[in-house]
């Protein structure tokens, strides 16, 4: 039994705008927009001679995407698309393209364009964890990746679109997560009490997926608390077998 008290986790065509004295960095170059989580990714690409210049933007959600490409006549370190209801507007700061987002713009679920990019030679992401996506403390992360071993790495690519709970049986902090557009196969439920984790996870083996139940409380390895019960038999990854790891 849980309580819920938190939820975390274009077309082309021709632009019409206004950006004229180039700032600190070039328009024509490619620029990035990315998050803790690498399944929030968008980029931009300005390529052509001043003052119109060809754009292409490609952003993603999990398995859902999104791309628009045109042209844009810059003025004044600002440009205006505008076709439909779909309004795009580009600024210049220094080193950094904001971009705004305005109606709809024929992207997937859940995908926009809207966000700060900066050019793609400045960009160095660090690798994702379960502690830089804040879903456990770094201590507890360090017990997670013993814990899960090979499939750590599964299981943070599928921390996307995450809610969080309290497990009231167990009083552990409760996170479910998957990934948006293919969320069946790509979820997990975790619970963490301090240094007590328990996880189920799907994974992915071979050609098939499975569910893999985890747990580093000896008692607890032949069953599973209510609330990952629940989250397996009543949800989606019901249709995919279960393995106990011990």
């Amino acid at each position: 039994m849980t309580k819920i008290f938190a939820c975390a986790c274009v077309a082309a065509g021709l632009m019409s705008a206004s950006v004229s004295v180039l700032a600190q960095e070039p328009w024509q170059q490619k620029w990035v927009s990315a998050s803790k989580n690498e399944s929030f990714f968008s980029s931009l690409t300005f390529s052509g001679k001043m003052p119109v210049l060809k754009f292409a933007l490609d952003a993603r959600n999990g398995a859902n995407m999104g791309v628009a490409q045109g042209k844009v006549a810059i003025k004044n370190n600002h440009g205006v698309y505008q076709k439909a209801d779909c309004r795009l507007d580009f600024t210049l700061h220094g080193k950094r393209v904001e971009v705004k987002q305005k109606g709809g713009c024929l992207t997937g679920m859940g995908v926009y364009f809207s966000g700060t990019y900066m050019p793609l030679k400045s960009y160095h992401p660090k690798k994702a964890t379960l502690s830089s996506l804040d879903i456990l403390t770094p201590n507890q992360d360090k017990l997670a990746k013993a814990l899960l071993g090979k499939d750590y790495e599964q299981v943070v690519q599928n921390t996307m679109s995450c809610s969080g709970a309290e497990d009231v049986e167990l009083h552990a902090k409760v996170s479910e997560c998957f990934v948006r557009g293919i969320a069946v196969s790509n979820q997990y439920i975790l619970m963490a009490d301090g240094d007590k984790l328990w996880v189920a996870a799907t994974i992915f083996e071979g050609d098939d997926t499975v569910v893999r139940y985890y747990t580093n409380q000896t008692d607890w390895r032949e069953r599973m608390p209510k609330t990952i019960k629940e989250w397996y038999e009543q949800g989606t990854a019901a249709q995919f077998p279960l393995q106990w790891v011990k």
